[in-house]
């Protein structure tokens, strides 16, 4: 094998590690997303339970 086809095969390699480090990156910034709306509709709903009139 010649050595330009091992830098190819080693530059194709990070290549797809690149790849998949940005999957990683995408799917954890959508979790963190998702944590976000989590909080944000849990804030709301501690709000309207506050603004309920209070039943004795």
């Amino acid at each position: 094998m010649s050595k330009n086809m091992i830098d190819l095969e080693k530059f194709e390699t990070r290549i797809l590690l690149l790849e998949k480090k940005a999957e990683i990156f995408i799917d954890i910034a959508y979790a963190k997303q998702q944590v976000q709306v989590t909080e944000n509709a849990s804030l709301q709903i501690n709000l309207i339970h506050q603004q309920e009139p209070k039943v004795l």
